[in-house]
């Protein structure tokens, strides 16, 4: 490929997107067919759009419109809710998914209505119900009600009203107190107003975001309405499966008719941002050289940028006063515009928080993934997607746990030419045969994740959005086939013996679908690999807003030679941290990685130092020694063992293997079948030792309250360790046992020290005593001539204290 980009092999590949069909309902409701909509040259839909809305300006029903992210249809909803607005016989309730979502359409709505016409629920403490007496305001100020509002309050006085999904459903959870009261007074005035002959018109922007809110006990809060609902509005760029299962539930307040329009995806070059996408490696990105380098640099040049995060608490780190000792850390560059920084989170223990996105500073937080225009010209936009665990079915994505919407969300945020700069971990490899594209880009695909994939094992497939029903109703029909005898069971027995008994009903395929459908389909898409999916996405051309400019990653780690130890603590801490504990057993504290066993952790680590990153020490290629520290810190935090040098280690490991070898039945088949031939031989090899370790047991004298053994081998360990061809055994173990072969312990250079066979079988049997027995050679003062003699303790293994680097513990153990 050259210097070309591989996107320029995908122009004219479609943008895929959740598509909303009339097929998608059945017989029960009334669906129109579709309407497809083109925006103009300029990328917008109004002018096809509102025609369209206009002619059914009298026409009860649920309008769904599915448009691409900075295609104008926010200004279209707004244009035809001030049409209503301005008709006596409705009021407009808009629905947004977030707090600081309000603002903004308060903002939009008071360019074209006065805004004493606009009610915000977010100030409903503030209102005066007439002969309420009981109902007290317990905020923290203290405001006298009838100085603010001495009229009674009417719904009708305000044409639109701003809330929340979370409020317009009646979610406690968001209410507490005297809202609460204040908040049901408020909603029997908006009924009361409708019972007077008001129409109510219902939009719900962003209605993907809301999913979450809908479930079955808060959707019954809608039918409050029932009979006074002229026309209800849902609009996303991104639906969902759930989506259509809540338009199902809206429609019913419209007699259930729906028409769906939909807009064409259509790039617009001239509009799209230039997209670099930068690949990084270990957990302190705010360290990562490119994105100090980036942030500098905009710094210096006095360019406008916003950050978003993943996370609140990398936020705060970003932001916070740097140790003297950090030196490459961003808040170094972020300290000369700190005057200028907004930490757009929500967090309210943080009195510096600000939950609301400001455009005139440099934002930096989670609260703008959706909702927000940024509208600079040339504005630079950093995105940080988070670190992901590589053990299946874990991972932590904060901001970003709907994967693909909240991706094209985050993206379509800025609204005008400029640059986005995306900082994400490394992706798995593509399995290509997946994926619907010509041969040759299949081949541009491969080549891209060859380069950019580290992980060489794990492959993630395609996912075709559009036949998502396909899975989730799958995953339904085999969940419920497992249960269908239990379910005929309670069924006959729901007037027999469950008569009077709690409520036992399988749930219904929509309850599923919006209570699991989501998680389980974002397990599913593209296999839970959020950062393969944005690489594929960017050089398939799937963003509107955005095109594929460079493709940059950073495989390296480096630590320092002064603090090694504590530097691989941090990092195995926090990967564990990533593996386990935000991933927690439900109802009690077990992490997820105490499933794990040594031998499991130690392979993870393995591959994570010396195959997934190139990992440097001081900046410098790791020698055979260096690999060596790497691997003993390693075995000091998985299994917990402390040894002060590498003698002690050869003798702890030594002594493990042993034990963990001797009791292993190779004839045992169960067995056989979960060793490969490399442990199958190892395994052999130290069970030669075992007969040798016997035979010295065996041989071993009494000498007070210990036992001896002589200075040197007896004949029959001699002849035993000829016949067990311990010089061979011993060659191949150089070459198969990982820890000897990578000598990480000194026995691979002590072998090469002895040269007769006499040495060979002499320092092979200290080896054992010193080893097995803690022998120590002294001398034996009973003889008239003083002999030396090892001094034994008991042969002895104790499993807690033992390491297992042959094999992973077999499933009866688990048990």
């Amino acid at each position: 490929m050259n210097n070309i980009l591989p996107n320029s092999y995908f122009e004219d590949y479609p943008i895929e997107f959740k598509q909303i069909n009339p097929s998608d309902f059945n017989e029960h409701y009334n669906v129109d067919e579709k309407i497809q909509i083109f925006p103009n040259d300029e990328g917008y839909i109004s002018d096809s759009l509102m025609p369209i809305l206009e002619a059914g300006y009298e026409v009860q029903n649920t309008i769904v419109i599915n448009a691409g992210v900075g295609q104008g249809k926010s200004k279209s909803i707004i244009d035809l809710a001030i049409k209503y607005a301005n008709d006596d016989n409705y009021l407009v309730v808009v629905a947004v998914p977030f707090n600081n979502l309000i603002k903004q359409y308060i903002d939009d709505f008071s360019t074209l209505i006065d805004s004493r016409l606009i009610f915000n629920i977010q100030e409903l403490s503030l209102i005066n119900f007439s002969n309420t007496n009981n109902i007290k305001d317990e905020g923290i100020f203290e405001i006298t009600d009838t100085d603010l509002m001495p009229k009674e309050f009417s719904a009708s006085d305000y044409k639109v009203h701003i809330m929340t999904v979370n409020a317009l459903l009646g979610n406690g959870g968001e209410w507490q107190g005297s809202q609460s009261k204040k908040r049901i007074k408020y909603f029997e005035k908006l009924v009361s107003s409708c019972r007077g002959g008001k129409k109510l018109v219902i939009i719900f922007d962003e209605i993907h975001d809301s999913i979450y809110n809908f479930k079955e006990e808060n959707i019954f809060n809608l039918w409050k309405f029932q009979g006074f609902v002229h026309k209800i509005i849902t609009v996303s760029a991104t639906y969902n499966e759930a989506s259509k299962e809540v338009i199902k539930y809206l429609s019913e307040l419209t007699k259930k008719r729906i028409q769906i329009i939909e807009s064409e995806r259509k790039r617009f070059t001239e509009r799209q941002s230039r997209l670099h996408v930068n690949f990084y490696s270990g957990y302190e990105i705010e360290k990562d050289a490119r994105l100090v380098s980036l942030i500098d640099d905009l710094v210096q040049k006095n360019k406008h940028f916003d950050i978003m995060l993943y996370s609140k608490s990398l936020a705060k780190k970003m932001i916070k006063k740097p140790k003297e000792s950090d030196k490459l850390y961003v808040p170094n560059i972020l300290d000369s515009v700190k005057h200028k920084i907004n930490r757009c989170y929500s967090d309210s223990l943080d009195l510096n928080a600000n939950k609301t996105y400001d455009s005139a500073k440099i934002n930096i937080g989670t609260n703008f993934t959706t909702g927000v225009n940024i509208k600079a010209e040339e504005h630079n936009f950093i995105i940080i997607l988070p670190i992901e665990a590589k053990i299946d079915f874990v991972s932590y994505r904060g901001v970003f746990t709907s994967g693909l919407n909240a991706v094209t969300q985050s993206l379509a945020r800025q609204r005008k030419q400029g640059d986005i700069y995306v900082f994400l971990p490394a992706p798995s490899q593509i399995a290509v045969e997946t994926f619907p594209h010509l041969p040759e880009q299949k081949q541009v695909l491969k080549s891209v994740f060859d380069k950019f994939s580290p992980d060489k094992k794990t492959y993630f497939t395609y996912t075709d959005t559009n036949l998502e029903s396909v899975i989730i109703n799958n995953e339904y029909n085999e969940l419920k086939e497992n249960f269908q005898d239990e379910i005929s069971l309670v069924e006959r027995s729901e007037y027999t013996e469950r008569k009077g008994m709690n409520r036992l009903v399988f749930p219904k395929k929509e309850i599923f679908i919006l209570e699991k459908g989501e998680k389980l389909l974002i397990k599913n898409f593209f296999r839970g690999d959020l950062s393969g999916y944005l690489l594929w996405a960017a050089i398939t051309n799937q963003f509107l807003n955005c095109r594929l400019e460079s493709l940059d990653i950073s495989e390296k780690i480096n630590l320092s030679s002064e603090n090694l130890f504590e530097e691989i603590s941090n990092i195995y801490y926090k990967e564990l941290n990533f593996i386990s504990s935000l991933w927690k057993f439900p109802n009690d504290e077990i992490k997820f990685s105490h499933n794990l066993s040594g031998f499991e952790l130690i392979e993870y680590f393995e591959e994570f130092f010396f195959k997934s990153f190139k990992v440097r020490i001081d900046e410098k290629k790791l020698t055979q020694a260096d690999i060596a520290k790497i691997y003993k810190a390693l075995l000091q935090l998985v299994f917990d063992v402390n040894f002060e040098s590498g003698k002690e280690l050869q003798k702890l490991y030594f002594k493990s293997c042993v034990y963990f070898s001797m009791n292993v039945d190779l004839n045992d088949t169960f067995i056989a079948e979960r060793l490969n031939s490399n442990q199958k031989e190892i395994i052999k090899l130290y069970q030669d030792w075992w007969k040798l370790v016997s035979l010295l047991d065996s041989e071993k004298e009494k000498m007070l309250l210990k036992h001896k053994l002589p200075n040197n081998p007896s004949q029959k360990f001699i002849s035993l360790f000829n016949e067990l061809d311990i010089d061979s055994n011993l060659e191949l173990l150089k070459s198969m046992d990982r820890v000897i072969s990578k000598s990480i312990i000194p026995f691979k250079d002590t072998l090469k020290k002895q040269h007769s066979n006499k040495q060979r079988i002499e320092s092979f049997y200290s080896l054992l005593i010193k080893t097995f027995f803690d022998g120590n050679l002294k001398a034996s003062k009973k003889l008239s001539k003083p002999v030396n003699v090892y001094v034994l303790e008991d042969l002895k293994f104790e499993d807690s204290e033992l390491i297992n680097l042959i094999y992973n513990k077999f499933p009866e153990d688990i048990l």
